[in-house]
């Protein structure tokens, strides 16, 4: 897969999240308080902790060539 296909599986998750579900996970709650700033930051995270993950793990073996072209499943 070229980086350009890895770029666009990035795209289409960020591009998924709506700003709806952050006004309605954030705010008072019964347990208190989510700023939601921090709940914007968790979903982003959320949406790409995938491919960093698998890029970290690439990058810590030395597979520098192979983290840039990693085949990404879902």
């Amino acid at each position: 897969m070229e980086v350009e296909d890895i770029a666009d599986w990035v795209f289409y998750e960020l591009d998924s999240l709506e700003v709806e579900d952050v006004w309605c996970q954030s705010g008072s709650t019964r347990y208190g308080y989510v700023d939601p700033n921090e709940k914007a930051w968790e979903m982003l995270e959320d949406a790409i902790e995938y491919y960093l993950v698998e890029l970290k793990k690439y990058q810590e073996l030395d597979l520098e060539e192979e983290a840039k072209n990693i085949v990404w499943v879902y």
